[in-house]
């Protein structure tokens, strides 16, 4: 019998389990387990050559890996669910909206509705400038540039712009 035939019989008689592995912060001098259907005796005459590699090891009957491999199993069913079904942001109702508020949509329509109507009490002007600011995200020197205003003229409109809104907003 060759090498790998050797090998393959072996994985179909053993299953071999790192100390390390299983228990986690395992220190001792033992490194491996191997569990078998076969006795110790003839596994290490049958495997001499397999198991040398796994010195010191600790052999175990194939009727005590059956709690390690449901165990095993049960834990890898269990990380793929929460692989499949689980959110990495962990949302919890509430939580998510407090930590960002842009994901709060519910209640947010009607003041949508105040602040559309709010902006149509603007000035042409100062509602392009407002829009072109907080809706598109232009900086203010982009919209002086647009315009061919002074930086100046354009920062004192918007500001002008936003007490107005705050003033129709808090009346409502």
């Amino acid at each position: 019998m060759n090498k790998n035939e050797l090998l393959d019989q072996f994985k179909e008689d053993c299953r071999v389990v790192s100390m390390a592995n299983e228990y986690p912060g395992y220190v001792g001098e033992i490194k491996w387990i191997i569990f078998s259907s076969l006795a110790e005796e003839e596994l290490a005459a049958r495997y001499a050559s397999v198991v040398v590699s796994f010195k010191p090891y600790l052999y175990m009957s194939m009727d005590q890996y059956a709690p390690v491999r449901e165990f095993n199993n049960n834990d890898r069913k269990h990380r793929r669910r929460s692989e499949e079904t689980y959110d990495v942001f962990g949302f919890v109702d509430g939580e998510a909206e407090m930590h960002h508020p842009e994901l709060a949509y519910e209640d947010a329509v009607g003041e949508y509705d105040d602040l559309y109507s709010a902006l149509e009490k603007l000035s042409p002007k100062q509602r392009d400038r407002i829009i072109k600011r907080f809706f598109e995200g232009k900086t203010l020197c982009e919209i002086a540039e647009e315009e061919g205003q002074s930086f100046q003229a354009i920062s004192k409109s918007t500001a002008c712009a936003l007490k107005t809104l705050k003033k129709l907003l808090e009346q409502g």
